[in-house]
């Protein structure tokens, strides 16, 4: 008669196709890759803290010049500077001019620059008298009260057949400082 052990489990004996030596160096490889990628993931975090240590370096150093900039810009005398040299706008010299040409005088060419201080003009007339008189015309605006204005030049040009002549002119000018 054959006797059975009721309290031993019966199991089969394991095979495995891997032998322990291979399943040593798997798990070495997987603990080096793990090393690895947490080694990766420490030198990220330091170039993320360096780029957000230089950012917020910068940004310090941008505030601080806007604040300094602002407390400029606020100052009082500062502001009457400024505004003192926006007061003539380009505007005013528009509506001078068109006050001081007479009829027959037209503007081709307005150049103001150096902030104010040189006025080119230059535009067409039907009798050189007028030019004087728009000389004249302009002296008496507020605007150019403290402008020179010279001809420098005047030419007589012919119109075409049926047409009558008119005068090209330059005047130029410097305010006084």
């Amino acid at each position: 008669m054959q006797q059975i052990n009721l309290y031993k489990f019966f199991t089969h004996p394991v095979r495995s196709s891997i032998s322990f030596n291979v399943l040593i160096a798997l798990y070495s490889i997987l603990i080096v890759f793990l090393f690895v990628l947490y080694e990766y993931g420490a030198i990220q975090k330091n170039y993320e803290e360096k780029d957000y240590q230089t950012i917020s370096a910068k940004l310090k150093e941008s505030q601080q010049k806007l604040d300094a900039a602002n407390k400029k810009i606020n100052n009082p005398v500062v502001l009457k500077e400024l505004k003192s040299k926006c007061e003539t706008r380009f505007s005013v010299y528009m509506e001078a001019l068109a006050k001081a040409a007479p009829a027959g005088v037209w503007l081709t060419n307005i150049s103001i620059t150096n902030k104010g201080n040189l006025v080119d003009l230059r535009g067409h007339s039907m009798l050189a008298a007028q030019v004087n008189e728009f000389i004249a015309n302009l002296k008496q605006q507020k605007i150019f009260t403290k402008y020179t204005f010279e001809l420098q030049e005047l030419n007589e040009f012919s119109g075409a057949e049926g047409t009558s002549n008119y005068f090209n002119f330059t005047l130029v000018s410097k305010a006084a400082v």
